[in-house]
Formats: C-alpha cells, structure tokens, sequence
C-alpha cells in the first residue's frame, strides 16, 4: 500500500501572466488550478515579475488550521495552500542538466525551506 504518491501535473491558463506578482498568483493562479489540499501537497512553480521578482526565491502559507502552536489562525484559505516557488530556484543542478536555475539556489534547497514553513516551522 502507498503511503505517498507523487504527481506531476502542467496546467497552463490561458491569459496568464508571464512574469506573476504575488496578488494574481493567490486569486487566480492558486484557486484556479489547487487540487484537494486535504489530499494533495500544491506546489506551484513562477516565473515570479515586478518588484517581488529580484528578491524573492518562494514563500508558502502556514498551515494555520492545524492547530500548531504560534501560528495565526488566519493565514489563509484552504483554496491557496501550499508553496510556490520561483522556476529559476526549483530543482537541483547536480540532479540534472537545468539551465535556467541561479547558483547559489540551485540545489533544491529553496524548496526545502519553503516545505518546512508549510509544516509549521518558522
């Protein structure tokens, strides 16, 4: 019996945007394509623009409802939860041959850390 199952899944809106600032990517992007979060683990990878863009690798939503101690209640809707990650900052070079990510943040890292804020962690 599986306990994890892993999927991969590409959805492509059509008017998306190219270069996504945090505001389209939680009321559109997220809620348009989240499979059952009670069921699926949603990680979305960007191309992340604007000013967000220069520095930002990735961010999650803390899993307020589960009852961890110190985090707010309100951190968000279960219809956007999960991590996104930049593309440029997703995967590990040593893994295969992928170009476009940036050293020092091309090991896998990132996602790492954006996984253990989703489970909790500060």
């Amino acid at each position: 019996m599986d306990i994890f199952k892993f999927l991969l899944t590409t959805i492509l809106l059509l008017g998306s945007c190219f270069a996504c600032t945090r505001n389209p990517i939680e009321t559109v992007l997220k809620p348009a394509t989240i499979w059952n979060p009670k069921r699926y683990f949603n990680i979305w990878t960007v191309n992340f623009g604007g000013f967000v863009g220069r520095n930002l690798l990735g961010y999650t939503q803390f899993p307020s409802r589960s009852g961890l101690e110190g985090l707010n209640m309100n951190e968000g809707s279960p219809q956007t939860d999960g991590i996104v990650i930049g593309y440029k900052y997703f995967g590990s070079s040593q893994k295969g041959d992928f170009p476009d990510l940036i050293a020092p943040y091309d090991l896998g890292r990132t996602t790492t850390h954006e996984v253990g804020h989703w489970l909790g962690l500060p």
